[in-house]
């Protein structure tokens, strides 16, 4: 897979390859940085953002371990700790700014796909999951709603 780049006015920019299943991304409150994940080597990169949008200096910042499942998709909250879906992991992880385990929440599914901020003060984190190949778990494929004691960063229009 190839990760592309959006400027608004040309076409896509490829900004890096090599990627076997992309996931994410999500960008630091203060947008200098953006986290992104290749699920299938259980590995979230950080970039740097420069002033001009470009990516920069792609860092191993989380390494999945076997057990967590894979990293998928994932979203910032003000604090800058990223929310990250475990898919074969049933849970959602917070990372800190510095990528080390902060905390998680334990869902009643296997394969927790993506995670959002929403409500009137982004104070509720919407979590998604897979159902497929999942027939003997009841609540997979179904959003599960999370009381997370922070609040997710308001999306930028592109």
């Amino acid at each position: 897979g190839r990760f592309f780049r959006l400027t608004g006015d040309d076409a896509p920019v490829c900004v890096d390859t090599g990627y076997l299943v992309p996931n994410g991304p999500a960008f630091s409150p203060d947008g200098g940085y953006l986290y992104h994940a290749d699920s299938a080597r259980r590995i979230v990169y950080r970039y740097e953002v420069a002033d001009d949008g470009t990516l920069q200096d792609r860092l191993d910042f989380i390494t999945f371990a076997y057990d967590w499942g894979l990293p998928d998709g994932m979203t910032i909250d003000v604090d800058g700790h990223l929310w990250v879906a475990h898919w074969d992991g049933s849970r959602i992880s917070r990372f800190d700014p510095d990528g080390q385990l902060a905390s998680f929440v334990r869902l009643p599914a296997s394969r927790i796909t993506s995670c959002a901020f929403g409500g009137s003060d982004l104070d509720r984190l919407f979590v998604t999951s897979a159902g497929l190949d999942r027939q003997d778990e009841p609540l997979a494929g179904a959003v599960f709603e999370v009381e997370t004691g922070t609040s997710g960063v308001a999306p930028v229009g592109f």
